[in-house]
């Protein structure tokens, strides 16, 4: 896990991961106008975190985008795009209208990442996903480009940006079109929102994972409906978020709680059944 989830990705590390269980193999069709292979080679270890396996059918490099023979068999159409190709004053129109057409082709769930084109947020169509590697890219400032190598890659696109996207679509967008949103996230407390034992090491002894903490409490606050599940004595766990004021989540942000000594399976039926 720690190989997927490292700031800095290796692509050696990547490939030598061992294959994760399959419980679906997907198609996904690539209407690209620059290269897509340095991505696909690293996706299947993020695709594996949903236990998905993809099989890629590829486009010639097309910026016409006139899905020829379009396979209307694919579970997603990955629209594969560099705005740079582009002087099409309207873009966004221009890229709808392609979009229509595809989807008058075919019933899979349509992937835009167009790198260069930053106006494409405000672009809503039922069953479409933009992305924006450009967003996505940031973090890496510079090291996201390298034009020197694109005559021999086929994209402008460095490594470690093509690493990034690949974590990016296969931990995040792809199994975002293949499966139904969340609605809740239960989590435990001992060694998950902290490092240590409540019960052994009491509530001034545990040390906050803050960023674990932090992005559940912007969830949270998104409308997502975090739940607590976790063997210990409540009373303790009430103590602990009394406290310990550095802990970003408050237990006023748990929806439901099912503090007790059942067995997981039984505290998270009860969970469900309260929300």
């Amino acid at each position: 896990m720690n190989v997927l989830f490292q700031e800095q990705l290796k692509r050696e590390q990547l490939l030598a991961l061992p294959p994760a269980p399959v419980d679906r193999t997907i198609t996904i069709a690539v209407h690209r106008n620059h290269s897509f292979e340095l991505v696909a080679s690293v996706l299947g270890p993020f695709l594996g975190l949903a236990r998905v396996k993809a099989a890629f059918l590829y486009s010639e490099y097309d910026d016409s985008l006139a899905f020829t023979a379009a396979p209307p068999q694919a579970d997603i159409h990955l629209l594969w795009l560099d705005a740079a190709r582009y002087t099409i004053q309207d873009f966004p129109a221009w890229l709808i209208e392609r979009i229509r057409a595809l989807q008058g082709q075919s019933t899979g769930k349509v992937l835009v990442a167009c790198l260069g084109a930053p106006n494409l947020a405000s672009v809503s169509l039922p069953d479409v996903l933009m992305v924006s590697p450009d967003a996505l890219l940031a973090p890496l400032g510079e090291a996201a480009l390298n034009p020197r190598l694109e005559a021999y890659t086929g994209t402008r696109l460095s490594n470690e940006a093509c690493l990034l996207l690949a974590r990016e679509l296969g931990a995040r967008f792809i199994p975002a079109l293949l499966f139904p949103p969340l609605k809740a996230l239960v989590v435990d407390l001992d060694n998950t929102l902290y490092a240590g034992v409540l019960g052994e090491d009491g509530p001034h002894g545990v040390v906050p994972y803050l960023k674990v903490q932090e992005r559940l409490a912007e969830l949270a606050r998104q409308g997502f409906l975090l739940a607590l599940a976790s063997k210990n004595e409540e009373e303790d766990v009430r103590a602990l978020f009394a406290l310990r004021p550095d802990f970003p989540l408050r237990w006023e942000d748990f929806a439901a709680t099912a503090v007790t000594w059942q067995p997981k399976t039984q505290t998270l039926e009860r969970i469900a059944a309260e929300l």
